[in-house]
């Protein structure tokens, strides 16, 4: 699957606090967390939610809540608008816990260690709830319009597989941010190499 030319939509959704207005996004989660969706400048829209698996509950129309699987791996939510003339892909990773970790490592793959107390106890660096596997199968799925997975694969690793991640959701919109301003310059934007 490429990436689509047309990346933002004409409406704007929330997904759990996050604005979005990209055709494409992606939530991560653990088993049976639930994703907060709303729709904002769209009071006039009605919107249909495409699934296989996991619950959608629709509070209203302008705020659902999705239920992820109870088991880990790649989702697709695909919210169409009322006449169908925009789609919005929310790619949905059910993480593997980190519970399943044992010493450094998590399915043979080194995660390392984190320490017991978070550097000076700020809760960006707790111990991670979970871990995005990356296989095969979903290391070529687009998180965003421009940016593929497997881009965020650490490159010193082993060629073993699964892998595992993380992956900050926001960084996903500050780098699309970032890519739209340099193409707006004139300057032809390749897909983007992440190093570390």
């Amino acid at each position: 699957m490429s990436a689509s030319n047309s990346v933002k939509l004409n409406f704007t959704i929330t997904i759990d606090n996050i604005a979005v207005n990209l055709n494409r996004f992606s939530s991560f989660g653990l088993p049976g967390d639930t994703i907060s969706i709303a729709f904002n400048d769209s009071a006039d829209d009605q919107f249909i939610g495409q699934y296989t698996e996991g619950t959608l509950i629709k509070n209203n129309r302008a705020q659902w809540r999705y239920i992820s699987p109870k088991k880990p791996g790649h989702y697709e939510l695909v919210i169409l608008n009322n006449n169908l003339s925009e789609k919005f892909i929310l790619n949905v990773f059910v993480m593997v816990p980190a519970s399943g970790q044992k010493g450094e490592y998590l399915n043979g793959y080194r995660i390392g260690e984190y320490p017991v107390k978070a550097y000076r106890n700020l809760p960006q660096y707790n111990q991670p709830e979970g871990f995005v596997e990356v296989n095969h199968d979903n290391m070529n799925v687009y998180v965003s319009p421009h940016l593929q997975l497997k881009q965020f694969l650490c490159k010193q690793q082993p060629d073993q597989w699964p892998k595992y991640i993380l992956l900050n959701p926001k960084i996903l919109l500050k780098l699309e941010f970032l890519l739209d301003k340099l193409n707006n310059t004139g300057t032809e934007i390749k897909p983007i190499f992440l190093m570390s």
